[in-house]
């Protein structure tokens, strides 16, 4: 008799912590693509500043603008192409790096091309990246574990000096 009221706790036990580890798992799975997401965007935003490293830095602005651009979407759809959604693509910021946008109003990616005045024919890469979680992952099941995520901002920079590029 006391054999069968012990198999009975067990199940009870059983049914008490059963949704409590699924919750768990659950929560770690959610925040664990939430921070691999959050590293790659970061990744993605530093190579592909560096990818621009060498292209030469004596061309026209608006040449290596182009060049750069075309670069930076390249890697970015490389490193950010395993993603269900898409990859954000650059655009030239045309005021510069030093502009400050509202954070609403930001595009999802931007590179930043400027001339150091110091230094002739050196130019600083900035590519600034603040794609959403949902436009890399849609679809992702909304459990409201995790809070409304807002962009994932990152950012990569790169120095290009006269002499180094091109090679």
């Amino acid at each position: 008799m006391m054999q069968a009221t012990q198999r009975g706790a067990s199940l009870i036990e059983f049914a008490l912590v059963l949704p409590l580890f699924l919750l768990l798992v659950i929560g770690i799975l959610t925040y664990g693509i939430a921070f691999a997401t959050h590293q790659a965007v970061n990744y993605a935003a530093q190579r592909s500043a560096e990818s621009v490293t060498h292209l030469d830095p004596e061309l026209d602005m608006a040449a290596y603008a182009a060049r750069a651009t075309g670069l930076v979407n390249e890697r970015l759809a490389s490193v950010l192409g395993y993603f269900p959604g898409d990859a954000p693509s650059v655009a030239a910021a045309e005021n510069g790096c030093d502009t400050a946008e509202d954070s609403e109003s930001a595009a999802p990616a931007r590179l930043c091309i400027d001339t150091d005045a110091d230094v002739p024919g050196r130019r600083v890469i900035v590519v600034e990246l603040a794609p959403t979680f949902d436009s890399l992952w849609p679809g992702f099941p909304q459990t409201g574990y995790i809070p409304a995520l807002g962009p994932i901002r990152a950012t990569g920079r790169s120095v290009v000096a006269a002499g180094n590029g091109g090679s």
